[in-house]
């Protein structure tokens, strides 16, 4: 594939040392070629076409330098909707530009376009107006590194299996420098009722139940928007998100996933509305945080199936063998003790056999639900078998905490979980591991199993 390289382009110009400003020019000439050479489907215009050729010749007069053909090969560039539009940024009111821009559209083949664009960047040198060319032409790809550079950091944070909050705050700090002026708000919508939003600073959550109805009309609609200080939503806006009242446009931008509504993209700037490149480059970023955040909530789905019983949702017994050994590990190096309740559900057998397995699931899931609110975050709530569950309690082994713990499991499940008003009971064995002592797991686990069956015989259930 013909190309013009860097020596090329430098001997043209008629330097030896270029500045980052030239050296984004050259890299931006050894593209234009296999970019253009594959754009099709453009009008004819004889006009143009024309005009371009005198232009040609004007500038054939005015240069003594003969251009040379130099080869090369080249990857292709995936971005080219990002260079096409920087050629609209040119000199507006420098008639050649237009032309050039067309002709590096239509032509197919493109053979001569280089030697073209060359000879006007040299026409430009002779007018002085060489860098505000590169500077206009550095403000755009400057945005698209920026754009790149943000990518870069989405794509890690899903290498790294980021949750989605972090996916959030990364894309949440890093927006305002590609539309300056901004202040960024990333909302995810979970299951059409709970939101989570995100800043650079914070992280939220918010009921749907508990947000303005207004806000909540604004998000049902699932398409972009641009609102002025004026707009009544704008006001509930800046209350929600805590900004000054009265001051600020607003860039609404949804991320829908392939299945679902993902979220929002919201940016809030003081003072001047959002122009039409910062909505372009806004609708990318929405794409690019949509694509990264469906990705990981999807990563998290498929993990929370492997490690979650599917039923109850508390985490299912191939876990607890997995990750009770790091916890054992743990309390060895720090010489603190875990406590094991097995909890079982009485007369479970009897619930199924006269209200049905339906009214036994719910049994089951309210369960396991209540276990995990009495229980401190740290704590483990695992689905042993049946309508068996094991707690795991860490650095729990004072006698008198665990008879408490077990008490308040008892007592909070009795109160909230009933079966035809009929409150559902526990039975709960437990055991110590002391890692001092070195007992094994299996031996531990067999005595909380063997207190628990004494407990439910004692209860006659």
């Amino acid at each position: 594939m013909p190309i013009y390289s860097p020596v090329l382009v430098m001997r043209v110009i008629g330097s030896t040392e270029p500045d980052d400003g030239e050296m984004i020019f050259m890299d931006l000439c050894m593209k234009l070629h296999d970019i253009y050479s594959r754009i099709e489907n453009i009008r004819e215009n004889e006009e143009l076409l024309n005009k371009f050729k005198e232009e040609v010749e004007n500038l054939e007069k005015t240069i003594s330098v003969d251009v040379e053909d130099d080869t090369g090969e080249i990857e292709g560039y995936r971005e080219e909707e990002d260079l096409i539009e920087f050629i609209v940024r040119f000199p507006k009111n420098d008639e050649p530009w237009k032309i050039l821009k067309w002709k590096l559209k239509k032509d197919e083949n493109c053979g001569g376009v280089i030697k073209f664009f060359v000879k006007a960047i040299r026409n430009l040198v002779k007018r002085n107006e060489l860098y505000q060319f590169l500077a206009n032409m550095s403000d755009t790809l400057g945005y698209n590194l920026a754009l790149l550079g943000f990518t870069d950091d989405l794509s890690e944070a899903l290498i790294m299996q980021k949750n989605p909050v972090e996916v959030m705050k990364i894309s949440a700090e890093k927006i305002p420098s590609i539309i300056p002026h901004s202040k960024v708000f990333v909302i995810q919508v979970e299951d059409g009722k709970r939101y989570m939003i995100a800043d650079k600073d914070k992280v939220r959550e918010v009921e749907g139940e508990s947000m303005p109805p207004m806000l909540l009309d604004l998000f049902k609609k699932i398409r972009i928007r641009t609102l002025d200080p004026a707009s009544p939503y704008s006001q509930h806006l800046e209350e929600f998100f805590e900004l000054e009242k009265g001051k600020h446009h607003f860039l609404i931008l949804p991320m829908v996933g392939e299945k679902e509504l993902l979220g929002f993209l919201v940016l809030a700037r003081k003072g001047r509305e959002f122009s039409n490149d910062d909505l372009r480059f806004a609708r990318r970023i929405a794409i690019r945080t949509m694509l990264i955040l469906d990705k990981v909530l999807l990563l998290r789905k498929l993990r929370e199936r492997a490690i979650k019983d599917p039923l109850t949702s508390v985490y299912n017994r191939r876990y607890f063998v997995e990750s009770v050994k790091q916890l054992m590990a743990q309390s060895r190096r720090k010489m603190s003790k875990i406590t094991f309740l097995m909890v079982d559900i009485n007369n479970f057998k009897s619930i199924n056999d006269k209200f049905g397995h339906l009214e036994g699931d719910r049994v089951l899931k309210e369960v396991a639900m209540r276990l995990a609110e009495l229980v401190r975050e740290e704590d483990m709530v695992v689905r042993y078998g049946g309508d068996e569950f094991l707690v795991v309690l860490t650095d729990v082994g004072d006698e008198n905490t665990i008879k408490r713990i077990a008490s308040r499991i008892s007592n909070g499940v009795s109160k909230f979980v009933k079966v035809k008003d009929e409150p559902v009971t526990l039975s709960i064995g437990w055991s110590v591991w002391d890692p001092s002592e070195m007992e094994k797991l299996e031996d531990v686990l067999r005595k909380a199993d063997g207190m628990m069956y004494e407990m439910k015989l004692r209860k006659g259930r």
